[in-house]
């Protein structure tokens, strides 16, 4: 049961990375129909792992057993964490980046009409 779980966890884990892969923006951000041929090669990739995991014919031919259904959503869960581990650091390092540059936080239009006396503008009171 260990290394099917292993393996399925591997496979599925590798086809949510692919959503990482897309860019440097919190994935939110970017939207999931910008590309929808990554959705496409992801729900490709997860019918292929179910149709090895569903099929007992192929059970012999990746050496995997049957899975109960609470292996499967921890197969799931633990697919996830990578994924959720990096899209949580980009947003952290985006917000450092904004704190740690007041300029970043003023809008454009207020950039261009203050452009020499933003940073007078920002000084704290």
């Amino acid at each position: 049961m260990a290394s099917t779980m292993a393996f399925s966890t591997l496979t599925l884990a590798r086809l949510f990375h692919g959503f990482n892969c897309r860019g440097k923006q919190f994935i939110f951000k970017m939207g999931f129909t910008t590309n929808p041929y990554s959705i496409y090669a992801f729900a490709a990739g997860a019918a292929f792992l179910g149709l090895v995991i569903f099929i007992p014919g192929l059970h012999g031919l990746f050496q995997i057993q049957t899975m109960p259904v609470t292996a499967m959503i921890q197969v799931a869960a633990l697919a996830f964490i990578p994924t959720a581990i990096i899209q949580l650091r980009r947003k952290i390092t985006k917000c450092v980046k904004q704190w740690s540059n007041p300029m970043s936080m003023v809008s454009n239009k207020e950039k261009c009409k203050k452009c020499k006396n933003v940073k007078n503008y920002l000084k704290p009171t």
